[in-house]
């Protein structure tokens, strides 16, 4: 802690809670302890002198120097940081999108098949908003374009400068704490992440027809078809975390110490790598189909899927992709998956303990997503 002053949230944090243990994330970073984060957290930010409280209560000292150490919250008479992590209000990663060919046309595409003159519109994250202003100029009457982040701002310049600021409505905030006037025949939105369901779509889409559309509204996208590729992940690659922590536990059984209980530390995470780097390393598998989600049907944020996997060739299997074809429109998709270097998606790569095994073997992998994420597990 820099200052004995009220400090201020410079990131934008989501939270777990997985029992006694929590993880805070903002992009990339994670920085995980007990519940005595989120005091620290609320104190910090409350409090105008924190440092005498933190003086009464020494055991919050460490928390609130880790979130001070990751540069999340910041003295409130401080500048943010001027190297941090912006999440979605990053431009870049909103220009890499629209440098995405095929992921924009694919889009414009379906948003000018599927809106109607007079249609009311819903576009979910529209981010600075070019599928809403797309919807506009398809007919929509009326475009609710809703984002919580900073681009909202460049969302309605870009509705201005396109002649439809009168029919785009930017509504600030999270969508789940929205209210809109009036219901909408259509819902737009490109809520998936590198890891298709990371950015919680279901959810997203689910309160939405619950609460913004009419009966049999149209959804763009109107289904997410997940499929599994096995793969071996090189050393060097991802989170050493599983590696290390298993060879403890090893050391620990050889010290004469039970630690089973300690057997979650070795559940390797998962990372995120650019879709060109991830093509190099060896395929063992065609990519499988796991599960498709019809977004306009799906009822749970819930997903629990199993397939089996032939092997194309034989190795060491330690990694596995879940990519999505994301269906726009009838003949109409685009691959998180593809190949190429406009691919603005990356690849989420799901570390698994390593099996060796032969060409043409067949393996049981099943991909369960719930409220603490997405996991892959590779059995025989």
């Amino acid at each position: 802690m820099t200052a004995d002053v009220a400090h201020r949230l410079v990131e934008k944090l989501s939270i777990e809670r997985d029992g006694e243990l929590v993880r805070l994330r903002a992009g990339d970073a994670v920085v995980t302890g007990t519940p005595e984060l989120l005091v620290a957290l609320d104190l910090l930010c409350s409090q105008p002198r924190p440092r005498e409280l933190v003086r009464q209560r020494p055991e919050l000292g460490v928390a609130v120097g880790r979130l001070c150490d990751a540069g999340w919250v910041v003295p409130v008479n401080h500048p943010a940081p001027a190297e941090r992590h912006r999440g979605f209000d990053d431009p870049t990663i909103h220009v890499r999108m629209l440098d995405d060919a095929a992921r924009t046309a694919a889009y414009l595409d379906a948003i000018a098949g599927l809106v109607r003159p007079g249609d009311v519109v819903v576009d979910l994250g529209t981010g600075c908003g070019v599928l809403a202003v797309a919807a506009a100029k398809a007919g929509a009457r009326r475009v609710f374009a809703i984002e919580a982040g900073e681009m909202a701002c460049l969302a309605e310049r870009l509705a201005l400068a396109n002649g439809v600021g009168d029919r785009v409505e930017v509504v600030r905030g999270w969508s789940t704490r929205a209210d809109l006037p009036e219901r909408a025949n259509a819902l737009i939105t490109e809520t998936i992440g590198n890891e298709p369901l990371g950015e919680s779509i279901l959810e997203l889409v689910q309160d939405a027809r619950r609460r913004f559309l009419l009966p049999d509204a149209r959804v763009i996208p109107n289904s997410l078809r997940l499929s599994v590729e096995l793969l071996w992940v090189p050393n060097e690659q991802g989170s050493a975390l599983g590696d290390r922590a298993a060879s403890a536990l090893a050391r620990g059984g050889r010290d004469g110490l039970e630690l089973a209980a300690l057997t979650r530390l070795t559940q390797a995470p998962g990372f995120r790598v650019e879709s060109g780097s991830a093509q190099s390393w060896p395929r063992l598998s065609d990519p499988t189909p796991l599960v498709t989600l019809d977004l306009a049907r799906h009822e749970t944020a819930v997903v629990d899927a199993t397939t089996r996997v032939t092997t194309t060739q034989g190795g060491s299997v330690n990694g596995a992709v879940v990519s999505a074809e994301v269906v726009l429109a009838p003949g109409l998709s685009v691959f998180t998956g593809r190949r190429g270097p406009e691919n603005s998606w990356s690849a989420w790569v799901h570390r698994v303990p390593a099996t060796r095994v032969r060409a043409g073997e067949t393996l049981t992998v099943r991909y369960h997503r719930g409220l603490g994420g997405a996991r892959v597990e590779v059995t025989r």
